[in-house]
């Protein structure tokens, strides 16, 4: 749990990234629930060769499309900017605490250590953390979003499609578990790797 808490800090500083992950999940909730039923509204008016109408629902599946890219796009641009002030304060802070240390202290770094530390992938986990969170919001709201349309349906249908609703709202969860899993793995790899070339670029210098 500890570790958990420590790979989320920079998120949970970052209330302006929750906020537009929260966001962008419901819109792509909104968007997903609504193409659908545009598409439905689409094929009956072309049955019903009622034009007119059908040209305004295809804009409408049209612009659709459209915001979802628009707001994948100022989800990214969001979680980049926060990713940038993230890192360059964490990079700040770890080289003038480094600095800030007696040469005794600082020759007990462990090789490698730093330079993991300095070129850390926080810019890459913080887009990362940002998905999950907003595959979370969109599970749930499309599970509750489905489970209020399923009111006005026979039960018998109901009985039928709620466990694969359930099932659609609980796989983005424990699949990012996985990823977190995944994303302390390798930054302690990246620690490793990186303290073992440090160590062999030291023992080459030192025999030429």
């Amino acid at each position: 749990m500890k570790e958990y808490k420590r790979i989320l800090l920079p998120l949970r500083q970052e209330k302006i990234l929750v906020v537009a992950a929260i966001c962008s999940g419901i819109i792509a909730t909104i968007l997903n629930l609504s193409r659908p039923l545009l598409m439905g509204l689409i094929v009956d008016n072309l049955i019903q060769r009622e034009l007119k109408d059908a040209y305004m629902y295809i804009a409408l599946f049209v612009g659709s499309r459209f915001i979802m890219w628009t707001n994948a796009l100022v989800f990214g641009y969001i979680s980049a900017k926060a990713s940038q002030r993230i890192l360059q304060k964490k990079r700040i802070d770890l080289l003038r605490h480094f600095f800030s240390l007696p040469f005794e202290e600082s020759e007990k770094v462990k090789q490698g250590e730093l330079e993991t530390l300095v070129v850390s992938d926080i810019l890459n986990w913080v887009r990362l953390y940002g998905s999950i969170l907003i595959e979370y919001i969109h599970a749930l709201a499309q599970f509750i979003g489905a489970l209020i349309a399923l009111q006005h349906i026979d039960i018998q249908f109901i009985w039928w499609v709620t466990p694969f609703l359930f099932f659609s709202a609980i796989v983005p969860m424990f699949f990012g578990e996985k990823v977190r899993n995944i994303a302390s793995i390798a930054q302690k790899k990246s620690f490793k790797c990186c303290r073992d070339d440090v160590t062999v670029c030291k023992r080459y210098t030192r025999f030429t």
